[in-house]
């Protein structure tokens, strides 16, 4: 059973996103503002993007599609005996970020870690 982790903030906006090497950074806005941070991501999707960013739900799953994605590729096209980017072992426990909004579009990132900072 896929175990996951709701945290809300329905009707809360996304600001912006960042991408770096190691990490992707959202910045969400609502009563208060938030940027949740997904540490050494391996994969990421992001489908259907035609009009807001209002936010439904955010979600944390420990087993996801993405993540047997993600892994497929690496596997096929790296050495997964090495570290990735130089922290990331092939076999870390990876969890997932679903961000859903209201119209029905939903973004999935892989990663190892995610934290969330009120700004």
């Amino acid at each position: 059973m896929n175990e996951a982790k709701k945290m809300g903030f329905r009707d809360y906006e996304i600001k912006k996103m960042d991408i770096d090497f190691g990490c992707i950074r959202i910045r969400i806005e609502g009563a208060t503002e938030y940027t949740i941070i997904c540490k050494d991501y391996i994969g990421m999707e992001y489908i259907g993007q035609w009009d807001e960013c209002v936010i439904e739900e955010i979600e944390v799953c420990y087993e996801d599609e993405i993540i047997n994605r993600s892994l497929d590729v690496i596997s096929k096209y790296n050495n997964t005996d090495i570290l990735g980017g130089g922290s990331k072992k092939f076999d870390s426990q990876w969890i997932c970020l679903k961000v859903k909004l209201i119209d029905s579009v939903v973004i999935n990132i892989a990663c190892a870690d995610v934290d969330i900072i009120e700004m």
